[in-house]
Protein backbone atom coordinates (compact mmCIF):
# COMPACT_ATOMS: atom_id res chain seq x y z
CA UNK A 1 0.00 0.00 0.00
CA UNK A 2 0.92 3.53 -0.23
CA UNK A 3 3.42 5.39 2.48
CA UNK A 4 7.45 5.21 3.52
CA UNK A 5 9.30 4.44 0.25
CA UNK A 6 13.17 5.44 0.50
CA UNK A 7 15.14 7.10 2.63
CA UNK A 8 17.47 9.86 0.77
CA UNK A 9 21.51 10.26 1.55
CA UNK A 10 23.82 12.83 -0.50
CA UNK A 11 27.12 12.26 -0.99
CA UNK A 12 29.54 13.98 -3.46
CA UNK A 13 29.71 10.80 -5.56
CA UNK A 14 27.65 8.05 -4.97
CA UNK A 15 29.52 5.40 -6.61
CA UNK A 16 32.41 5.87 -4.41
CA UNK A 17 30.35 6.02 -1.38
CA UNK A 18 28.89 3.31 -2.18
CA UNK A 19 32.13 1.20 -2.55
CA UNK A 20 32.83 2.61 1.12
CA UNK A 21 29.67 1.29 2.30
CA UNK A 22 29.88 -1.96 0.28
CA UNK A 23 33.27 -2.49 2.25
CA UNK A 24 32.08 -1.77 5.26
CA UNK A 25 29.15 -4.63 4.85
CA UNK A 26 26.18 -3.08 3.56
CA UNK A 27 24.52 -4.41 0.57
CA UNK A 28 25.08 -1.88 -2.34
CA UNK A 29 23.10 -2.94 -5.28
CA UNK A 30 24.81 -2.11 -8.77
CA UNK A 31 23.66 1.08 -10.22
CA UNK A 32 20.47 0.52 -12.45
CA UNK A 33 20.24 1.94 -15.96
CA UNK A 34 19.37 5.40 -15.74
CA UNK A 35 19.82 5.79 -11.86
CA UNK A 36 20.71 9.04 -10.48
CA UNK A 37 22.44 7.48 -7.43
CA UNK A 38 22.92 3.95 -5.65
CA UNK A 39 20.37 2.23 -3.42
CA UNK A 40 21.38 0.21 -0.30
CA UNK A 41 19.28 -2.89 0.08
CA UNK A 42 16.76 -2.86 2.86
CA UNK A 43 18.06 -6.11 4.16
CA UNK A 44 21.50 -4.34 5.76
CA UNK A 45 19.62 -1.44 6.55
CA UNK A 46 16.66 -2.58 9.09
CA UNK A 47 14.27 -2.28 6.84
CA UNK A 48 14.84 1.32 4.95
CA UNK A 49 15.40 1.37 1.02
CA UNK A 50 18.58 3.76 1.61
CA UNK A 51 19.12 6.20 -1.79
CA UNK A 52 22.47 7.77 -1.86
CA UNK A 53 21.77 10.73 -4.57
CA UNK A 54 24.43 13.18 -5.33
CA UNK A 55 24.68 16.39 -2.92
CA UNK A 56 22.11 19.02 -3.82
CA UNK A 57 20.84 16.59 -6.83
CA UNK A 58 16.90 16.90 -5.27
CA UNK A 59 14.95 20.73 -6.46
CA UNK A 60 12.41 20.49 -4.07
CA UNK A 61 8.84 20.11 -5.88
CA UNK A 62 7.23 22.40 -2.72
CA UNK A 63 9.38 24.80 -0.51
CA UNK A 64 10.75 22.77 2.82
CA UNK A 65 8.33 21.68 4.94
CA UNK A 66 5.22 22.47 2.79
CA UNK A 67 2.83 19.89 1.57
CA UNK A 68 0.34 20.39 -0.56
CA UNK A 69 -1.65 23.56 0.13
CA UNK A 70 0.09 24.52 3.52
CA UNK A 71 2.00 27.41 3.71
CA UNK A 72 5.32 26.59 4.24
CA UNK A 73 5.64 28.83 7.33
CA UNK A 74 3.19 27.26 9.53
CA UNK A 75 5.96 23.40 9.36
CA UNK A 76 9.37 23.16 9.33
CA UNK A 77 11.32 20.48 7.19
CA UNK A 78 11.35 16.70 8.25
CA UNK A 79 13.40 17.22 11.70
CA UNK A 80 13.59 13.57 12.30
CA UNK A 81 12.85 10.02 10.44
CA UNK A 82 12.10 8.00 13.52
CA UNK A 83 13.31 4.54 12.25
CA UNK A 84 11.43 1.25 14.31
CA UNK A 85 14.04 -1.35 15.17
CA UNK A 86 13.94 -5.02 17.11
CA UNK A 87 17.38 -4.31 18.27
CA UNK A 88 18.96 -0.74 19.05
CA UNK A 89 22.50 -2.11 19.67
CA UNK A 90 22.62 -3.77 15.98
CA UNK A 91 20.80 -0.75 14.37
CA UNK A 92 23.29 1.76 16.32
CA UNK A 93 26.25 -0.45 14.42
CA UNK A 94 24.68 -0.07 11.00
CA UNK A 95 24.29 3.63 10.96
CA UNK A 96 27.30 4.28 13.50
CA UNK A 97 29.87 2.03 12.21
CA UNK A 98 28.94 0.81 8.82
CA UNK A 99 27.44 4.41 7.66
CA UNK A 100 29.79 6.18 9.62
CA UNK A 101 26.92 8.80 11.42
CA UNK A 102 27.40 10.55 14.11
CA UNK A 103 25.41 8.73 16.73
CA UNK A 104 23.95 10.07 20.13
CA UNK A 105 24.22 7.54 23.47
CA UNK A 106 20.92 5.54 23.29
CA UNK A 107 18.21 6.61 25.98
CA UNK A 108 15.32 4.92 27.65
CA UNK A 109 11.83 6.59 28.28
CA UNK A 110 9.77 5.04 31.17
CA UNK A 111 6.86 7.53 30.32
CA UNK A 112 6.89 6.05 26.60
CA UNK A 113 8.21 3.03 26.73
CA UNK A 114 11.27 3.50 24.21
CA UNK A 115 14.62 2.90 23.77
CA UNK A 116 16.43 5.21 21.31
CA UNK A 117 19.58 6.81 19.90
CA UNK A 118 19.53 9.84 17.63
CA UNK A 119 22.05 9.49 14.11
CA UNK A 120 23.12 12.89 12.52
CA UNK A 121 24.11 12.47 8.64
CA UNK A 122 26.35 15.14 7.13
CA UNK A 123 22.93 16.92 6.12
CA UNK A 124 19.47 16.73 6.45
CA UNK A 125 17.48 15.92 9.56
CA UNK A 126 18.65 13.21 12.00
CA UNK A 127 17.51 9.93 11.81
CA UNK A 128 15.81 8.41 15.22
CA UNK A 129 16.71 4.61 15.79
CA UNK A 130 13.90 3.47 18.26
CA UNK A 131 13.28 0.05 19.38
CA UNK A 132 10.40 -1.61 22.44
CA UNK A 133 11.85 -1.43 25.86
CA UNK A 134 8.31 -1.88 27.62
CA UNK A 135 5.48 -2.81 25.26
CA UNK A 136 2.87 -1.61 28.41
CA UNK A 137 2.88 2.02 27.19
CA UNK A 138 0.71 3.33 25.08
CA UNK A 139 3.24 4.65 22.86
CA UNK A 140 5.29 1.31 22.93
CA UNK A 141 2.61 -0.99 21.89
CA UNK A 142 1.64 1.01 18.88
CA UNK A 143 5.36 0.61 17.86
CA UNK A 144 5.52 -3.37 18.55
CA UNK A 145 2.11 -3.26 16.64
CA UNK A 146 3.96 -1.94 14.12
CA UNK A 147 7.07 -3.85 13.99
CA UNK A 148 5.17 -7.38 14.24
CA UNK A 149 2.63 -6.31 11.07
CA UNK A 150 4.81 -4.16 8.97
CA UNK A 151 8.61 -5.32 10.20
CA UNK A 152 11.08 -2.63 11.12
CA UNK A 153 11.92 0.47 8.59
CA UNK A 154 10.65 3.92 8.47
CA UNK A 155 8.01 4.40 11.38
CA UNK A 156 7.20 8.14 11.58
CA UNK A 157 8.37 11.63 9.72
CA UNK A 158 8.88 14.15 11.99
CA UNK A 159 7.70 18.04 11.06
CA UNK A 160 7.88 20.89 14.05
CA UNK A 161 5.65 23.78 14.28
CA UNK A 162 4.76 26.75 16.97
CA UNK A 163 1.40 27.15 18.34
CA UNK A 164 -0.92 24.16 18.41
CA UNK A 165 -4.13 26.04 17.35
CA UNK A 166 -2.81 27.87 14.65
CA UNK A 167 -1.04 24.52 12.98
CA UNK A 168 -4.63 22.53 13.29
CA UNK A 169 -6.26 25.28 11.80
CA UNK A 170 -3.97 25.50 8.59
CA UNK A 171 -3.90 22.11 8.22
CA UNK A 172 -7.53 21.75 8.60
CA UNK A 173 -8.05 24.72 6.01
CA UNK A 174 -5.86 22.62 3.57
CA UNK A 175 -7.95 19.38 4.03
CA UNK A 176 -6.13 17.71 6.32
CA UNK A 177 -7.19 16.65 9.68
CA UNK A 178 -5.07 15.82 12.58
CA UNK A 179 -5.41 13.69 16.08
CA UNK A 180 -3.15 13.82 18.99
CA UNK A 181 0.07 11.04 18.89
CA UNK A 182 -0.72 8.29 20.95
CA UNK A 183 1.17 8.01 24.36
CA UNK A 184 2.65 11.79 23.23
CA UNK A 185 -0.45 13.74 23.28
CA UNK A 186 1.08 17.34 22.69
CA UNK A 187 2.19 16.61 19.21
CA UNK A 188 -0.23 15.94 16.74
CA UNK A 189 -0.17 13.01 13.58
CA UNK A 190 -1.43 14.10 10.16
CA UNK A 191 -4.55 12.36 8.96
CA UNK A 192 -3.02 9.26 6.79
CA UNK A 193 -5.52 9.25 4.50
CA UNK A 194 -4.45 12.53 3.61
CA UNK A 195 -0.97 12.33 3.16
CA UNK A 196 -1.01 9.01 1.02
CA UNK A 197 -0.42 6.40 4.02
CA UNK A 198 2.52 8.46 5.62
CA UNK A 199 2.62 9.02 9.53
CA UNK A 200 3.85 12.64 9.60
CA UNK A 201 3.91 14.17 13.10
CA UNK A 202 3.90 17.64 14.02
CA UNK A 203 5.85 18.31 17.16
CA UNK A 204 4.87 21.56 19.04
CA UNK A 205 7.15 23.73 19.84
CA UNK A 206 6.97 23.84 23.97
CA UNK A 207 5.37 20.29 23.98
CA UNK A 208 6.77 17.35 25.55
CA UNK A 209 8.85 15.17 23.98
CA UNK A 210 10.49 12.34 25.72
CA UNK A 211 10.26 12.03 29.77
CA UNK A 212 12.20 9.49 31.35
Amino acid sequence: GEGHFALMLEAAEPDLEAADLLGRGLNVLPRMEGAGGRDVHPNSTHGVLIRVYPTDSIVDVLPPGQLDGVESSALSGIQRVILAVANLDNALITYGEQFAMQVSAPIVSDALGVRSALCKPPGGGAIELMEVHNGNRVFSAALEESLASRGEGIYALVLRSGERSEIEQVLAEAGIGTTAVAGLEANLELDRKAVNGARFWVEVTGGRRYES
